[in-house]
């Protein structure tokens, strides 16, 4: 794509070849995206999935801990 834009910048193509080199451009990818589907293998379908290793117990029980206090939040005025 970058040779075509320089190549259009130096006059070797015209804008009619320019367009047509896009056209061409975006037709290749989706056709490497079409044939990548084809040949991914296929998921077994007696694998397991893996556990999420980045949940911890906290998370998975979220009533066992307490959210922590804003900063922020206005105090009452009788509490200094």
């Amino acid at each position: 794509m970058i040779l075509a834009i320089v190549l259009y910048g130096f006059a070797v193509l015209d804008l009619v070849q320019l367009a047509a080199v896009i056209v061409a451009h975006f037709i290749v990818g989706w056709v490497f995206m079409v044939c990548g589907v084809w040949v991914t293998p296929k998921l077994s379908k007696n694998v397991l999935p893996a556990a999420n290793p980045f949940v911890t117990k906290a998370v998975e029980n979220p009533s066992a801990t307490k959210p922590p206090e804003n900063p922020f939040a206005a105090k009452p005025v009788d509490e200094k």
